[in-house]
Order: C-alpha cells, then structure tokens, then sequence
C-alpha cells in the first residue's frame, strides 16, 4: 500500500504510525523508519511520521513551535510544526483518546 501526504490520508498514516509503535514500543528510531517503509512510506515520510507521531503525545505547550530540517542544498530550514500534518492530526488523536 502507498501513503501520500495529503490531509485525507494523513490520519490514515498516523494510525499506521501508532500500531507500529505500539506493537514495539522500544525500537529505535531507525527501526521504525523501516518498518514504515515496509508499510509502502516513502523514506520522507517515514521520518516525518516517526518525528511528529511520538512528538503528538506530549502536546503543545512542551513541544517547540518550530523544528529543523534541510533544504536541497543541505542548509538548516526553520519549519512551523504546526503545519505538519502528520503532527496536528496525531495531537488530534491524541486529545481525542484521552478526552474519552
């Protein structure tokens, strides 16, 4: 199955993201990035998906507004967390889960 990272879809990714984790919840990094790729993620968004989803637990008020990554030519590029929708939708699932 492919992933993309459209908003419909994103939800859908996240909970991809948290079956994994759950079923192995000390593999390291590294390991989930694989096994999201095994899951027919691209390596992209396997890494993003293993930043933000675990990340989500913690909420906003103790997470940065902002993160780190590289552009093309390999510079440091400040990103707004909140537009990372592998994020906002995994901290919607999350206050979802613990206001039930």
């Amino acid at each position: 199955m492919s992933y993309t990272s459209t908003v419909g879809g994103t939800k859908t990714a996240v909970l991809v993201a948290v079956s994994i984790i759950t079923r192995s919840p000390s593999m390291s990094e590294l390991e989930l990035v694989a096994a999201l790729e095994s899951e027919g993620f691209s390596h992209l968004h396997a890494e993003k998906l293993c930043a933000f989803v675990p990340s989500a637990r913690m909420g906003v008020e103790s997470f940065p507004s902002h993160y780190l990554a590289a552009d093309a030519l390999g510079r440091a590029v400040r990103l707004p967390v909140a537009e990372e929708h592998y994020f906002t939708s995994a901290l919607q699932l999350a206050t979802e889960t613990l206001d039930d």
